[in-house]
């Protein structure tokens, strides 16, 4: 994940939030479920903003956690 409070130029959009995700053949038998996790983060409108508000990894960790998204 790459947060920038400033906005970055993202295929001709401006973003604050970027996900990255790296994937291989192990986790092919959960890959809906991933994708779903980060489905309900997008959705989530206001867990976003507080992401991108953020000061620190540990905050994002917990607000992840916290949603149970």
């Amino acid at each position: 994940m790459y947060i920038d409070k400033k906005k970055i130029e993202w295929q001709d959009k401006m973003v604050k939030i970027v996900f990255f995700l790296a994937l291989n053949q192990e986790i092919k038998p959960h890959i809906e479920e991933i994708y779903s996790y980060f489905d309900n983060i997008l959705e989530d409108k206001k867990l976003l903003k507080r992401i991108s508000e953020s000061n620190s990894v540990e905050k994002v960790i917990a607000l992840l956690r916290e949603g149970e998204c």
